[in-house]
């Protein structure tokens, strides 16, 4: 078995060498030919995405979504919220020191309270093709988050999750 393994590598190795590329042939005396020389660089980014969100009693802006990026023309970076958000823009956050008790939040586009996130999907900020090698933030899509009523509530650690997925269309 180990043999048949390296009969089958030694002719890789000899097919593949005696395969030859042209550019473009030449067949005359004086005649030319051309060569494209090609290099690509790739979509890059970074995107900054507060990693915990205080919720207070009261209305709280969020700090914008930032991001630098190297996009072709015609690409735009997107950042979307994808998990964690209900039908009707709640968002559900559970008592983790044992409680059984929930909050309730939602997301506002602008300062709240404006035009509520009612669905996951949602665009939370968006980046035109270009070159931006600092943070920038998309300063169309401000979020603010809806202050929690805790009357009634049993004292604790109330936590929920909301998903972002960034992408390039």
């Amino acid at each position: 078995m180990k043999n048949l393994f390296k009969i089958i590598i030694a002719l890789a190795v000899v097919l593949a060498c005696s395969l030859s590329i042209f550019a473009d042939e030449v067949s005359s005396d004086g005649g030319t030919a051309d060569t494209d020389l090609t290099y690509t660089i790739n979509s890059t980014y970074t995107v900054i995405i507060p990693e915990t969100i205080s919720v207070g009693t009261s209305d709280s802006l969020i700090t914008q979504i930032q991001a630098s990026y190297n996009l072709p023309e015609g690409d735009t970076l997107n950042v979307n919220i994808t998990d964690g958000i209900d039908a009707n823009g709640d968002i559900t956050l559970n008592n983790t020191s044992g409680g059984t008790d929930t909050l309730t939040t939602s997301l506002y586009y602008g300062v709240a309270p404006g035009t509520t996130i009612t669905s996951a999907a949602t665009l939370a900020a968006s980046f035109s093709s270009g070159l931006e090698s600092s943070y920038v933030s998309d300063t169309t899509k401000v979020i603010s988050v809806k202050g929690v009523t805790i009357t009634g509530k049993q004292a604790g650690i109330y936590s929920g999750t909301i998903t972002f997925t960034v992408s390039i269309d």
